[in-house]
């Protein structure tokens, strides 16, 4: 509950925190208009210009360099040409639309990996990176907060009085860094991974260029500052590293209005508030803006030449990381068009230019356009949210979009600026048409609290902007009605009501909508799941057959998952079942559907990890799934496994049409077996004793004296890829080698149908040892019922479940769980426990619940 409200309060922070930003940027503007900020624009020389221009590519180059000491370090050194391109891209992104490990590191997967990369070096490269960054920006701080701190830090009014011990604090940081890298020369063990720390050379070279790169991106703002500021550059320096280090806090990406907000405070009283305002928007285009467009190209031809060169090495739609790179990418430069779009409506047209334009096209041409521009440009704002979904009918509607807002932005007022980025916007995306592949509506997308939070602030940035561009204006709605050549505020006011009324009906339908509800059970729908899961390569796909367990059809009906819900928590056993499309749309599904209800999705005991890498999950290791390879498999061989024909008992595999006469002696079986396993009758991840259920299966018995003393369900698959035991059931007073007997015979059963696999279902890592069952572990200490493992009621401890499944030679396969947060979070694996540990209520008499894709 406290995760869920801090994840609606924190979007709420950032637009808090934005229109403050825009309201002191508002007050220290009142001495000046947007004729006096468009003057003191063209006011700057070419001269100066090309010098911000020529500090801003030194500063991306410094950036490169980090790039190759980061694979030098990760131990595949290369050529400074190779990484050129990756790391400017990568950095071009991250500095406009922040979180560098999700969006840089998504980039650099896809560009390293061309040049021969595995993942562990592309992650070392971005780690390198990342680390790199933040020591070498911490080390500057900390130098120019204690030698030469900003002269105005009162009017922040901050609630320390020293900026030199903010300062000492900072420096502690990268000092740290370089102790530890000087004395800590063996690796560093981090839950298996071994992880080798930069040399001292290396480390003082990371804090180095660090610096370098963030005094040359300061000197792109310095050289712009009108020269009647008379400022120098230790003292600007200072004010523009208090308001990078606001920016940072704000979590706003790239710092957008914090930063300049925060450095005109900083500024001595009397600077001219035009100057400054436009050098922060120049600043702004040259530094972040016009890399970002370039990037944007750069990336989409890459991927262009890449097919030309080789289609097999272009990505699919489930690329993983790439994927899950360009969905956001894209969603991020389609919601810069509507920005451009939306603000750009709230600008006045220039008079040299309303008069061409007014000889051109039709008044009514230009009101039109105006309006249309508002509202197209909020359209595009929740397109950009579904191309987060990877929808296509999201990218469709983006493109078309686009190629109407740069005809509106020419209609609208000659704004050739305007329509030239967009008509950039739109080259960039349509080469990754293909990698937004669902043909899901628009209509099924949540608008998930961050995003909420981006509308409301491009909303805010078009009232101020509006506010600003026409101050001496009295405001009213009668401008509504205004209609004249001249009349730039009323078409601003319209064109904002139009891109606010757009959200105002977005949100309106949001609330309005039937409330989520699942329909009542059928049994019909087990039967389509038993239809589906006799083709199932899965032999879990059979745990749906019981009817305790919520089922998310495809739209095709070829394909479902299975999952239940706990606490917050909805959790998916396995992967989802049918063919490879329908696969990867339940994956996103079930993804959908979890951000409809605030739920927590979890992909447990997942094998096809590649089908979530674009959804953003984690993935955490939490066992293996021990398979035989029955054409290799010798039964009883060794003398390790005792054969039951040997300890004289009888072994028939009893065909699904004999199952039900053979209930009653089952039954019998399954009856004495839980008087000693007292509440462990039922899990989530394997079958419990229902008649209706086991009479769908062939049995495996074993017979002594003509009476059955174990059983067991025997599920296979379809073409015999694979065969598994799930219910195995033996009398208490059984010798101790009838279990092993049981699989032995099986096996060789299995062999002589000609299956290719046995499956043991999961089984625990070496390194969880002697753990007693009941206090299952997993690799990072989180605790598990003995339900975990497949047949672990039988045994003691976890070290035995291993060590019984390696008599047979199985051949181990990693399983995982995968999850938008963490594994460590208390409320998730507490869901999980209350599902697959002992004592989970019967699920014979829970209801069946069904949802259509």
């Amino acid at each position: 509950m406290a995760k869920t409200w801090m994840r609606r309060v924190g979007p709420a922070i950032g637009v808090v925190l934005f229109a403050l930003a825009l309201g002191v940027l508002h007050h220290q503007a009142q001495a000046t208009d947007m004729g006096a900020l468009k003057a003191s624009i063209r006011a700057l020389s070419w001269s100066v210009v090309v010098v911000a221009v020529a500090c801003t590519a030194v500063g991306y180059l410094i950036l490169t360099f980090y790039d190759q000491l980061a694979c030098r370090h990760a131990g595949h050194p290369l050529p400074w040409r190779r990484v050129v391109l990756a790391s400017f891209i990568g950095h071009s992104f991250t500095h406009t639309l922040g979180n560098a490990i999700l969006v840089g590191g998504s980039v650099r997967y896809r560009l390293y990996s061309a040049c021969g990369l595995s993942a562990v070096h592309i992650a070392l490269v971005i780690g390198f990176c990342v680390i790199g960054f933040w020591v070498g920006f911490l080390a500057l701080c900390g130098a120019v907060f204690l030698i030469e701190p900003p002269p105005t830090l009162a009017a922040l009014r901050l609630p320390f009085s020293s900026l030199p011990v903010m300062g000492a604090c900072f420096l502690l940081v990268p000092l740290s860094w370089l102790v530890l890298c000087s004395f800590v020369r063996a690796p560093l063990r981090i839950r298996g991974w071994s992880l080798r720390l930069p040399t001292p050379l290396m480390s003082g070279a990371q804090i180095a260029l660090g610096a370098a790169e963030m005094v040359t991106r300061s000197l792109v703002l310095y050289v712009l500052l009108p020269p009647e500021l008379g400022l120098g550059f230790a003292a600007f320096l200072g004010s523009y590293l208090l308001a990078m280090v606001a920016g940072k806090i704000s979590q706003i990406p790239g710092g957008l209005g914090v930063l300049e907000g925060v450095f005109v405070m900083l500024l001595p009283t009397g600077a001219s508030p035009a100057g400054v305002l436009g050098a922060l928007a120049v600043y702004r285009g040259i530094y972040y803006l016009v890399p970002l467009l370039v990037a944007a190209l750069a990336l989409g031809g890459f991927e262009i030449a890449m097919r030309r060169r080789a289609p097999s090495a272009a990505p699919s739609p489930d690329a993983g990381w790439f994927g899950l790179a360009v969905r956001h990418l894209m969603a991020s430069v389609v919601a810069i068009g509507a920005a451009i779009l939306v603000v750009g409506a709230m600008v006045p047209t220039e008079p040299v230019r309303a008069q061409l334009l007014s000889s051109l096209v039709p008044v009514a041409v230009q009101e039109t356009a105006f309006v249309l521009s508002g509202a197209v440009g909020m359209v595009l704002m929740f397109a950009a949210r579904g191309l987060q979904r990877k929808l296509r009918p999201a990218w469709n509607l983006s493109v078309i979009l686009l190629a109407v807002g740069a005809v509106l932005a020419l209609a609208r007022g000659m704004g050739w600026e305007e329509a030239t980025a967009l008509s950039l916007l739109l080259i960039a995306l349509l080469p990754c048409r293909r990698d937004f592949h669902r043909g899901v509506g628009l209509g099924s997308v949540e608008f998930i609290p961050g995003w909420s939070a981006a509308t409301a602030m491009l909303l805010v940035a078009a009232a101020g902007c509006g506010w600003f561009a026409f101050k001496p204006i009295d405001w009213s709605w009668d401008l509504l009605t205004t209609f004249g050549p001249g009349d730039d505020a009323a078409r601003a006011l319209r064109a904002f009501a139009a891109a606010a009324s757009v959200a105002a009906v977005v949100a309106i339908l949001r609330l309005v909508r039937p409330a989520f509800s699942p329909p009542s059970a059928r049994l019909t729908d087990v039967d389509r799941a038993a239809t589906i899961a006799e083709h199932a390569c899965d032999a879990l796909a059979h745990l749906a057959l019981l009817g305790d367990k919520q089922l998310l059809f495809s739209a095709s009906g070829e394909g479902f998952l299975m999952y239940r819900v706990e606490g917050r928590s909805w959790v998916a056993l396995g992967d989802p079942i049918g063919p490879l499309q329908d696969r990867r749309e339940l994956a996103w599904s079930f993804r959908d559907l979890c951000d409809h209800h605030d739920g927590r999705p979890v992909f447990y005991q997942a094998r096809e990890c590649e089908l979530y890498a674009d959804l953003g999950l984690t993935q955490v290791r939490i066992g293996d799934e021990a398979r035989v390879p029955l054409p290799f498999y010798a039964p009883g061989s060794a003398a390790r496994v005792a054969r039951l024909a040997d300890l004289g008992f009888e072994f028939e595999v009893v065909g699904a049409e004999r199952t039900l006469a053979l209930l009653p002696e089952l039954k019998r079986v399954d009856e004495a077996w839980a008087d000693t396993h007292t509440g462990a009758a039922h899990g989530f991840d394997h079958g419990h004793f229902d008649p209706t259920w086991i009479s769908r299966f062939s049995v495996a018995v074993v017979r002594w004296g003509g009476s059955i003393v174990a059983f067991a369900t025997v599920w296979t698959a379809p073409a015999r890829t694979e065969m598994n035991l799930d219910l195995v059931r033996i009398v208490p007073d059984a010798p101790p080698a009838l279990l092993e007997g049981l699989f032995d015979a099986v096996m060789a059963w299995g062999k002589e149908n000609a299956y290719a696999w046995f499956s043991f279902g999961l089984v625990p890592m070496p390194a969880v040892g002697n753990l007693p069952c009941t206090v299952a572990a997993m690799p990072v200490g989180t605790g598990f019922g003995r339900r975990m493992f497949a047949h672990g009621e039988h045994f003691a401890t976890l070290g035995e479940v291993r060590a019984f499944s390696a008599r047979f030679d199985p051949v181990y396969e990693p399983r995982w769980l995968l999850s938008r947060e963490t594994v460590h979070v208390p409320g998730m694996i507490r869901d999980i426990v209350a599902l697959v540990a002992p004592g989970s209520p019967p699920g014979a008499s829970a209801p069946l619940a069904a949802v259509r894709v």
